[in-house]
């Protein structure tokens, strides 16, 4: 069912990730860049794993969502945060090989603490801990690569393998990894340029949407049931197969601009501020930002304008009825029907009779079409009953991941603190 431009997947990744937190802009890249030229320079590995090897770093922070995280890691030099590497390792492993998702787990592990752990591995999460943090001195220092060379010098051989350190100045040497790092064209150098198989460049786009669900425990499985649900209406309003192609992409980048919400905002319990909501409405903006010239300009539309209503009053745009289309309207009612009826962790799901009850009251005050919320009324247990089977595994695949979370937490604290000599 492919839409989106497989050459754009990466465009898209590297704005969500800029958009997460804007002191981190380019930060997966320019890592991803400084880890190539080192494989370059070691010319151990062949090109498909190098290949996958960039794409994996691009996504070594997706886990960084949390405030206090995002602080250490602009920090040169790190203590104790598991957190963001863990939930990064758990998000990754599902869309790549075990052992390089395991890589993503050690990139800010000390050199001479005790893994236990396959040693090429830990290797390689070394070489990434060496890369990243020569980004973050870089965006910090950039005037500064001497007192840098210094206090890696100081961290040799305890916080850094003295392996990966020359590694990089080797690197630098031959390929002026250093100063590329400032160059305007830096997107342009990034060998992942080229279009993307299209399972691949799918994969990649539900790495950034669990990323996004995950933030929180009251977003897990609504993009994949606003998607699920809006196939369904599309299905049984007999729309034509290129325009369902639009929804499902339509709706399954509605909410990417989340990734710059807080989660303080997204968890909140009771109704919103106006400064709050303000805040929560900016998503939409975020998500045009996002997806601008990676798909078509309907498929855009669908995913940007879920949250405008027929009388004018929604958002962003404040369009009205002559402005929206059905599609854009069917995924606004699925929208709405998600946030109401899907079981979530935290609240039981709306009984039809209340849902109905509501949608027929937004209908009534002029916000929703009337002809999308019979269909849904009238297929109702149908399409309620297929979203929450395919959701389903969302569910189970987040429930899963606190509780190895946890596990792998405890390990990597007990294993950091135990010391051995190289």
């Amino acid at each position: 069912m492919q839409l989106v431009d497989r050459k754009k997947v990466i465009t898209m990744v590297r704005r969500a990730l800029n958009i997460m937190d804007r002191r981190l802009v380019d930060h997966g890249m320019k890592v991803a860049l400084i880890l190539h030229d080192m494989l370059m320079t070691e010319g151990r590995l062949d090109p498909e794993t190098m290949r996958k090897l960039r794409l994996l770093t691009l996504f070594h922070d997706i886990g960084a969502y949390r405030s206090e995280d995002v602080d250490k890691l602009l920090q040169f030099e790190t203590k104790n945060i598991w957190d963001h590497a863990i939930y990064s390792y758990l998000f990754l492993r599902d869309f790549f090989p075990e052992k390089l998702a395991r890589i993503v787990l050690y990139h800010h592990t000390n050199y001479n603490a005790d893994w236990e752990d396959d040693p090429e591995l830990l290797r390689y999460g070394q070489m990434l801990h060496v890369a990243d943090r020569i980004c973050v001195w870089h965006d910090r220092n950039q005037t500064e690569k001497e007192l840098m060379a210094t206090h890696l010098e100081r961290l040799r051989g305890t916080t850094f393998s003295p392996e990966c350190i020359d590694l990089f100045w080797e690197a630098d040497r031959l390929r002026g990894t250093w100063d590329a790092l400032n160059s305007d064209d830096l997107f342009d150098r990034f060998p992942q340029q080229e279009e993307l198989p299209q399972e691949e460049a799918e994969s990649y786009l539900h790495i950034l949407i669990n990323a996004i669900d995950f933030r929180s425990r009251t977003t897990v499985i609504h993009t994949r049931s606003v998607m699920e649900i809006s196939l369904e209406l599309a299905k049984l309003m007999g729309m034509p197969e290129n325009t369902q192609r639009k929804i499902y992409y339509g709706a399954l980048m509605h909410d990417l601009g989340k990734i710059g919400t807080p989660v303080s905002i997204l968890e909140k319990p009771g109704r919103l501020t106006p400064e709050e909501m303000d805040i929560m409405r900016q998503h939409v903006i975020l998500s045009g930002e996002i997806i601008a010239g990676c798909t078509d300009e309907e498929t855009i539309r669908i995913a940007l304008r879920h949250h405008e209503k027929l009388n004018g009053q929604g958002y962003p745009l404040g369009l009205t009825e002559k402005d929206l289309t059905m599609p854009e309207r069917l995924v606004a009612v699925a929208d709405v029907l998600s946030a109401l009826c899907m079981a979530r962790s935290y609240k039981e799901a709306y009984s039809k009779e209340r849902t109905m009850g509501i949608l027929h009251e937004m209908a009534d005050s002029g916000q929703l079409d009337r002809t999308i919320i019979q269909v849904a009324e009238e297929n109702f247990d149908d399409i309620i009953q297929k979203a929450t089977m395919r959701v389903a595994p969302i569910q189970d695949q987040f429930d899963r991941m606190q509780v190895e979370f946890k596990e792998i937490r405890q390990y990597c604290m007990t294993r950091s603190h135990m010391i051995v000599k190289k």
